[in-house]
């Protein structure tokens, strides 16, 4: 992938949906915020909407783009295997 701007990674997910007959439902994104951080604002919202079932497969471009931090990343993947919620 060339680049790691929100657009790039944004076109690429889609592009990826789409060759595999995927549904975007949403998109949590949270620019200007640090994937060292947990308390990201979409993020909650991510996990919140997993916690309830609304999504079942999470998409990201790069597995730091979900959490820099391993303690956080351990964390979020335990929540999405509670609910097998793929990624």
């Amino acid at each position: 992938m060339h680049g790691d701007s929100i657009r790039t990674q944004t076109e690429a997910l889609e592009q990826y949906a789409k060759y595999n007959n995927f549904i975007i439902l949403d998109k949590y994104i949270d620019e200007g915020y640090s994937a060292t951080n947990s308390k990201i604002p979409n993020l909650q919202r991510m996990i919140e909407d997993v916690k309830n079932n609304k999504i079942d497969l999470v998409m990201i471009t790069k597995i730091d783009r979900l959490s820099l931090g391993v303690k956080n990343y351990y964390k979020i993947m335990e929540t999405l295997e509670k609910r097998k919620c793929d990624m």
